[in-house]
């Protein structure tokens, strides 16, 4: 559900989103600068909010004392205001057909042309 709104938001602010995923936790940052004619991890760094602007967009909160939550990650996805969901690998974006992720208890698909989350 999480990854379904980061793409609606990615599709109506024509912006990319960055879905870092853990085995139990994950969490969604914004290209800052909206600028997706490059990819670098480091312009993510504002955090994707819940709907009603309360809180992050998060699972659990993911403690960073003393880590990069980056090289912590199990993946890491971007989500293209075209409708397609990438895969970060060492820092460049490779197309996806599917990838099946695991966060917690939970198993879902996600197909990268269309963005799809199942």
């Amino acid at each position: 559900q999480s990854l379904r709104y980061a793409r609606e938001v990615s599709l109506a602010r024509g912006c990319r989103v960055q879905a870092v995923i853990f085995s139990n936790d994950f969490y969604f940052m914004q290209d800052a600068d909206c600028d997706s004619s490059s990819y670098s991890r480091t312009t993510y760094t504002q955090p994707l909010m819940r709907q009603d602007q309360s809180q992050r967009l998060e699972y659990l909160q993911f403690d960073q004392d003393g880590h990069d939550p980056i090289a912590l990650a199990n993946q890491i996805l971007v989500i293209d205001p075209a409708g397609e969901i990438l895969q970060d690998r060492a820092g460049s974006l490779v197309d996806i057909a599917t990838l099946t992720l695991s966060v917690g208890s939970r198993s879902f698909t996600v197909h990268g042309d269309t963005a799809y989350v199942q």
